[in-house]
């Protein structure tokens, strides 16, 4: 038996997400470790433990605000991103990719999130 959020097919996509932000962080620079490097990776993480937590609550509309938590921390991650450009830790090409990302994941999940209501 799993999870409900395991069974979600945007899950799969945020996990993805994650790694991404993950191996794109990597190459920041050290002294952003508990700064910028951090604060992305916290908040790419918290788009998948809101979709999992929300996924447990007892109502569609619980589901709903967890989704939309989630969201937020979706676009946390990409302003994170528009600075990591801004300070040329990231090139244009992965600024591209990351942007790309976020926009279909956002999409993804406002979709789930229009089904709950």
């Amino acid at each position: 038996m799993g999870f409900r959020y395991e069974e979600l097919r945007v899950g799969k996509d945020i996990l993805a997400f994650v790694d991404a932000v993950h191996a794109t962080t990597a190459s920041f620079p050290p002294e952003e470790k508990y700064g910028l490097t951090s604060q992305v990776r916290r908040a790419a993480y918290s788009i998948y433990l809101n979709l999992a937590e929300g996924s447990a609550r007892g109502s569609r509309k619980e589901f709903s605000r967890y989704i939309t938590i989630g969201l937020a921390s979706l676009v946390e991650v990409h302003a994170a991103f528009k600075i990591a450009l801004k300070l040329s830790y990231i090139s244009e090409d992965t600024w591209s990719r990351m942007d790309a990302s976020s926009n279909i994941l956002w999409k993804k999940l406002c979709s789930l999130r229009e089904s709950q209501r």
